[in-house]
């Protein structure tokens, strides 16, 4: 109870701060613990659109979660919460307001004893992690939350009077850092950020994978015929859990679609991993034998191209099937509308 209170107490202090009055959220805070390997980073949100909060990456492994959000948002419409959720990778203090809060945020903030009020004061901590649906922070990462806002409190009034000289703009590689050492002195410095951490995480997770079905397979595919019809591919998350085990954390379903943009008919639609790399071209390959024609091209999601080419660029190539990247695939982005449109009425009743 008494970490409860701590916890919650701090994030009182820190929205009373008002850090988001001077910090935009890309002007990233450093943090070196003399117990951490690597710095942990935090942006300050709530300048630009009101929604006050703070998130923290833990190493610079999260990070790079930051900058694939701000390299995906250039390249594409985030259009739904959920694109959001599955481009973070940390830990949230959000402040919310008391008709939105659920129940157990409530009773949770209640029991600690510190009291909240008014709009957008009342604080909800989140863990991110992509694939999975948001849950509650873990009880042993109260202590680093604990300890990270401390030093919070801190750094963001030090480093106030230095925004000025420090234009995020033009310095984008470089964010202020703070080192503690072990007597509790510490050190002010700039941090480079990598430049593989500035790329996002793309480029690290979406490699080329290996053609994991067998060479007959591939021959019955070959032989068939290359049609006029472009097909539509999207392999995304879907807002359904998955929960194999009572105490598992949910995971959101992935759907692997096919579309035939000239007849508008749906050749593929099924839940799959996105581990699941053999059965994903496998799938793939059926629904070539099925409808017994090749496409010419596969148009798919200009912020998935990579990760989709990873599993099967290299087997669309020796089919003679273009893949091709666009900003957005008219016959799917409708379709997954009234999916989502039906969930979601059918959740409300």
């Amino acid at each position: 109870m008494k970490e409860e209170t701590k916890l919650f107490q701090l994030a009182k202090n820190l929205y009373q701060a008002a850090f988001w009055e001077d910090y935009w959220e890309t002007d990233i805070l450093a943090l070196q613990f003399p117990h951490r390997a690597e710095p942990v980073f935090i942006s300050i949100l709530g300048k630009s659109d009101g929604n006050y909060g703070f998130l923290f990456y833990r190493n610079l492994e999260e990070l790079s979660y930051y900058f694939e959000m701000e390299k995906q948002s250039q390249i594409r419409d985030l259009e739904t919460s959920l694109d959001f959720l599955l481009l973070q990778k940390g830990i949230s203090l959000m402040y919310e307001d008391r008709q939105d809060l659920e129940k157990e945020d409530y009773d949770r903030i209640k029991s600690s004893s510190i009291t909240f009020r008014g709009k957008k004061s009342w604080p909800v901590f989140i863990d991110y992690k992509p694939g999975f649906y948001p849950d509650d922070i873990e009880l042993n990462e109260v202590p680093f939350v604990i300890e990270t806002m401390e030093k919070l409190l801190e750094i963001g009034h030090d480093f106030r009077s230095k925004l000025d000289i420090h234009d995020t703009e033009e310095n984008k590689e470089s964010v202020f850092l703070r080192t503690y050492k072990e007597n509790g002195e510490f050190e002010d410095d700039v941090f480079v950020i990598p430049q593989a951490v500035l790329q996002g995480v793309t480029d690290q997770e979406y490699k080329k994978q290996e053609i994991k079905i067998t060479d007959f397979e591939m021959r019955r595919a070959n032989h068939l015929k290359i049609g006029s019809s472009i097909w539509e591919l999207e392999l995304n998350y879907v807002a359904l859990p998955i929960q194999n085990e009572e105490a598992e954390r949910p995971r959101f379903s992935v759907m692997l679609m096919v579309v035939d943009a000239k007849s508008t008919e749906i050749v593929l639609g099924e839940l799959i991993g996105f581990d699941e790399i053999e059965q994903i071209q496998r799938l793939f390959l059926q629904a070539l034998v099925s409808s017994n024609v090749k496409p010419p091209t596969v148009v798919v999601n200009i912020g998935r191209y990579q990760h989709i080419s990873g599993i099967l660029g290299d087997m669309l190539d020796i089919l003679g099937i273009e893949l091709t990247p666009v900003y957005k695939l008219p016959l799917i982005s409708v379709i997954q509308k009234d999916m989502l449109d039906f969930f979601d009425e059918a959740e409300n009743e």
